[in-house]
């Protein structure tokens, strides 16, 4: 009997491991089903909150891949990052690929911020003279 019961307590311990890691998703390599889910659920939001900022479609999907790419590499699936991520994380996440995307842009553009000097703004009134200082 005792033979028996360490079998199925060892076979029950087996099954266990293996029904709990079937999503597929570890940190790194999410499963396509939480895949498919981030892009339906936060996609969608994320896009809204974008159109009323006026982030141009393209620039909207990048930083969307990279918000993606980056909770995929922090969170073992979808679930574990939606429960665990705070709105202050997110946030921050975001912010680090807007501004990934954006050096990415101004590589690209072939400018500096050294090419042009700032244009200053004046006060000056027409027919009003300005003294250099």
């Amino acid at each position: 009997m005792k033979k028996t019961s360490s079998l199925a307590l060892l076979l029950f311990m087996f099954s266990a491991i293996i029904l709990t890691s079937c999503n597929g998703s570890v940190k790194g390599k999410w499963s396509e089903a939480d895949k498919k889910k981030f892009y339906s659920e936060d996609d969608t939001e994320m896009k809204n909150i974008f159109n009323e900022a006026g982030v141009d479609k393209k620039a909207q999907s990048e930083i969307i891949d990279c918000y993606y790419e980056k909770l995929q590499n922090a969170y073992s699936s979808y679930a574990d990052a939606r429960k665990n991520l705070t709105d202050k994380m997110a946030e921050k996440i975001v912010l680090d690929c807007i501004e990934s995307i954006g050096k990415k842009y101004n590589k690209n553009s072939g400018s500096s911020e050294n090419d042009e000097a700032p244009i200053e703004e004046t006060t000056k009134k027409e027919g009003e003279e300005v003294e250099d200082y």
